[in-house]
């Protein structure tokens, strides 16, 4: 009895641990390919580990109570006029309702901890996220049982074992519970290290996923198909071929190739067409330096025209010299830039962007010095800065006629951080929500490739270590990039 309870209790463990590394399978999913905003942490981790708790409440409820809970179902089956195997029937009975009532118990904390875990969309997301965890763990379940036979000789024994016969607590199970923990780490190592800490996020379409949804019903329900042999020896041989041969190599493999195809294809399209952009905008940023090396070369002239002033005047031609440092003055003031960050790549984009403003009758303003620059990649600053610039202008000029339009640029700095604010005016309150909590929102048509940009700003910006923020009133939207400085 004490070794049959040694082996329920590490049975339990095992299978529990598999059951919130399986949560954690799903949330890694949703956060990795489908645009899920969801913050990994610690904290998380140990919410997910919480079900342990509730399962070992569980199963000392059900081992004291073992007994009493044995003599009603007997009572039960002998007032029904059951007498018949009377004992098996109870044990089977009883495992059988400990099991619902346990994964039952199981599913709901999982439904409470995808409600934790989400943002926005808390509801319906987190009955996905359990329908899919139900998906999940019934398909890896079915996977490695099948594969379970058929390394083990072809013997359909061992489902019968393993399910309701005399090895349910045994080594046998035992063997088949650290497989499929062992799976699960691996699955869960490889979302959180080849993906989510690496910060590649993708968003799969619709279609993909019904065709996931498709794929894990139909694995799941795979070993009723076989049904045209007449012994059973020889179905569950057959069985156990096709589930432990085709299954793992068609059913695990494909679904990761498909994964790895579909985000590789996503990343091609989305980034292709950022980075065509981000280097059309560096290449005219190279001709605006260009520009301004020709402005700084005309500078060193100034002298020159100095002396000719000093001529003028000794000659006694004010009116003259007056004239021409006239002229001489409107010149440098126009070569000179009309906003100065003190990041030399900034303010080739703040040059680009208020040039695009004044086209678009929009109002830009610009105020505050960045000592020392930014220590960013060129690169980066314009990844950041060009988008959320961007995103202010396209705002604006969606914005109906007659409404003000303005664009406020402003750099602030604290002990560990500069702070760049980027505001715009609106026509009503932006939802905040949606816009930074859904990868690939945006009001464009060409959803393809457009709403990545707040998700280019957040992850180049965390790149640095550094936070970004928005905010929204009635009349105004805003982005706070904090950049740690660089003598912090």
């Amino acid at each position: 009895m004490m070794e049959h309870l040694g082996y329920r209790i590490i049975l339990s463990f095992i299978s529990n641990l598999t059951f919130v590394l399986s949560m954690l399978v799903v949330i890694l999913i949703a956060a990795c390919f489908l645009g899920r905003y969801v913050v990994i942490s610690w904290k998380l981790v140990i919410g997910a580990l919480g079900v342990l708790v509730l399962e070992a409440v569980a199963m000392v409820f059900f081992t004291f109570n073992e007994v009493p809970i044995t003599n009603r179902v007997i009572q039960m089956l002998q007032n029904a006029g059951l007498t018949d195997n009377i004992e098996e029937t109870t044990r089977l009975f009883i495992l059988g309702v400990e099991s619902i009532i346990v994964n039952s118990l199981a599913f709901v904390y999982a439904f409470i901890f995808y409600m934790f875990s989400y943002k926005e969309r808390k509801f319906l997301r987190s009955l996905g996220s359990v329908v899919g965890l139900y998906g999940y763990y019934m398909y890896m379940q079915t996977t490695v049982l099948y594969a379970y036979v058929y390394l083990s000789g072809g013997n359909p024994d061992i489902v019968n074992a393993l399910t309701f016969g005399e090895e349910r607590f045994s080594s046998l199970e035992l063997t088949f519970q650290i497989i499929l923990f062992a799976i699960s780490a691996a699955v869960v190592a490889i979302l959180y290290f080849a993906y989510y800490r690496k910060k590649k996020f993708y968003i799969i379409g619709v279609g993909t996923r019904w065709f996931f949804i498709g794929w894990l019903l139909v694995f799941t329900f795979f070993p009723t198909l076989p049904v045209a042999f007449e012994k059973v020896d020889e179905r569950y041989y057959a069985l156990s071929i096709i589930m432990g041969i085709i299954l793992p190599i068609v059913g695990t493999l494909a679904p990761v190739l498909l994964i790895i195809n579909t985000s590789d294809k996503t990343l091609r399209e989305r980034f292709a067409f950022q980075e065509n952009y981000l280097n059309a905008e560096l290449d005219y940023i190279e001709q605006y330096k260009a520009k301004q090396t020709e402005t700084r070369a005309f500078r060193h002239d100034i002298i020159n025209n100095l002396s000719m002033m000093d001529m003028l005047l000794a000659d006694g031609k004010t009116a003259e010299a007056k004239e021409h440092l006239e002229d001489l003055l409107t010149s440098v003031s126009a070569l000179s830039p009309e906003f100065v960050t003190g990041d030399e790549m900034l303010d080739c984009i703040v040059a680009m962007k208020s040039a695009k403003c004044k086209e678009e009758g929009i109002d830009f303003a610009a105020d505050g010095v960045i000592d020392g620059g930014l220590n960013m990649k060129p690169m980066d600053i314009c990844r950041v800065f060009a988008n959320a610039l961007d995103n202010a202008i396209e705002a604006e000029m969606n914005l109906p006629e007659g409404l003000a339009k303005k664009i406020l640029m402003q750099i602030k700095r604290t002990e560990q951080f500069f702070v760049i604010r980027i505001s715009n005016t609106t026509n009503g309150r932006v939802d905040v929500k949606k816009a930074v909590n859904n990868p690939g929102y945006t009001s464009k048509k060409d959803r393809e490739h457009h709403g990545f940009g707040i998700t280019t700003i957040r992850k180049t910006v965390s790149d640095y270590e550094g936070m970004t923020k928005f905010e929204a009133s009635d009349s105004e939207f805003a982005v706070s990039i904090m950049i740690p400085r660089q003598n912090s």
